[in-house]
């Protein structure tokens, strides 16, 4: 929900975003056993907006009740 307000907001900014499902990578070891599945999180975005990014994130981190 929150990643949902951040894209909002950068688009109502002018910020072109591109966002797309979250995938599930699966690794396998060495003889071949499927281990835990792990998520990453890619965001590209211009240099210049980079600190608007983080800005805007950590403030939602800060009022959101952990």
């Amino acid at each position: 929900m929150q990643i949902a307000i951040l894209v909002e907001q950068m688009r109502r900014e002018g910020y072109e975003v591109l966002v797309s499902r979250p995938e599930v990578i699966y690794r396998t070891d060495k003889k071949g056993n499927r281990l835990e599945p792990i998520e990453r999180l890619f965001l590209e975005t211009p240099k210049d907006a980079m600190a608007w990014c983080w800005k805007t994130w950590l403030a939602a981190r800060r009022r959101s009740p952990a």
